[in-house]
């Protein structure tokens, strides 16, 4: 079993390498309170993250909620 699975080739993806995927959370940052701080709550949500590159040569940093399988953000980026 690999760390950097390659999933490029004929099978649907759109051809697209899965660099990395991990287990995560996330949280949710409420509006600026009276006195001035970021209130961070976590989301109950599980979720996966993955780094994915795609055939436009960008990667792609997406979590997904485990339960409905959606992708829920996606990051765009370029390597230099």
């Amino acid at each position: 079993m690999s760390l950097f699975p390659s999933n490029v080739g004929s099978n649907g993806n759109g051809g697209e390498t899965v660099l990395i995927t991990f287990k995560a959370g996330k949280c949710l940052i409420n509006p600026i309170q009276s006195n001035g701080k970021h209130q961070i709550t976590p989301d109950a949500r599980k979720g996966t993250v993955s780094l994915v590159k795609k055939n436009d040569q960008l990667h792609y940093l997406k979590w997904y909620d485990n339960y409905y399988l959606l992708n829920i953000i996606i990051i765009k980026f370029n390597i230099i």
